[in-house]
């Protein structure tokens, strides 16, 4: 995976800025998560965020940067895929896009809220960065049927693990963090 925006780590790796032809496809599939993908789309060509509405296209869940950062590195480690993430340095949040129905798998999961059905995402353009948030999208992992790697989004059960394994790694350390 490659690095992320500008003087901003991002969870996952992952490219935030994709080629033209594929930032096309991955911004029409994104699109399909607004009320009106043809509004989103426009919206997005003047460089504007545009409410995604979860439960269309993806389950989500909000998880704070760092523990983000530090559950996606064990992803990575384990060499489970991680999928498309919005993240914001300002807001300290990322969110992850989960297969539909998937999200309730980390309810009750410390440091991580998952948003019910309809909650609006508020996201910028694939490959832009806009109003401190940036999408963090997955480059090909080398899967033959991977041409839209995009598409492929995050396992809820490996990412609960992960953010489990990371909270039992802080406690055996004796940090205190405010997730």
């Amino acid at each position: 995976m490659t690095s992320a925006a500008p003087q901003d780590p991002t969870p996952g790796g992952g490219s935030p800025r994709p080629d033209h032809t594929a930032r096309s496809a991955v911004t029409a599939w994104m699109s399909q998560a607004a009320r009106s993908p043809s509004a989103a789309l426009a919206t997005w060509r003047l460089g504007e965020l545009v409410p995604l509405h979860t439960g269309r296209v993806w389950d989500l869940v909000e998880v704070d940067f760092d523990l983000a950062r530090s559950a996606m590195r064990e992803l990575t480690e384990f060499s489970e895929h991680v999928g498309p993430h919005l993240v914001s340095g300002m807001e300290r949040a990322t969110w992850i896009l989960l297969p539909i129905g998937t999200a309730y798998r980390l309810a009750g999961v410390k440091g991580v809220l998952v948003h019910a059905a309809g909650w609006p995402l508020l996201a910028p353009p694939p490959g832009r960065y806009v109003g401190d948030r940036t999408w963090v999208l997955p480059d090909s992992d080398g899967d033959e049927r991977d041409g839209e790697p995009w598409k492929r989004l995050t396992d809820a059960d490996p990412l609960r693990e992960a953010v489990h394994h990371v909270h039992g790694r802080l406690r055996r350390a004796g940090a205190t963090r405010r997730w």
